[in-house]
């Protein structure tokens, strides 16, 4: 049994054999196409959105999420820990990275209190 669907990217009519699961959102020649994987897909969030077609692009500059200076993109970022738990990390300059690795600081919280006094 055929179902007509219409494609949600394009907007064309296709034919679909009913089978199990969900019924697809794009036609096949959308589905063929799909999204190119580039670096510019994969941000800094553990949430993606490469799948949904989000695509970041990539600046030539980038900030510290501690004390926010902006650093060309040819410096590298260091990730620390946001928590005891290591569940997510921030992005930080080497500066701040050196501070945290000489003052044995931890956590996001304990390098704040050290950097913005």
């Amino acid at each position: 049994m055929a179902n007509s669907l219409i494609c949600e990217t394009c907007g064309n009519e296709f034919e679909h054999n009913g089978t199990r699961g969900p019924k697809p959102k794009n036609c096949p020649d959308c589905n063929s196409q799909g999204t190119q994987i580039t670096k510019a897909m994969y941000g800094w969030t553990k949430y993606g959105g490469a799948r949904e077609g989000l695509v970041k692009k990539e600046l030539e500059k980038w900030y510290c999420q501690v004390c926010g200076a902006q650093m060309p993109k040819s410096i590298p970022a260091y990730m620390i820990p946001m928590d005891r738990l290591n569940r997510d990390f921030l992005r930080v300059c080497p500066e701040c990275q050196n501070a945290s690795y000489t003052l044995k600081i931890t956590t996001y919280a304990q390098l704040v209190r050290v950097i913005k006094r």
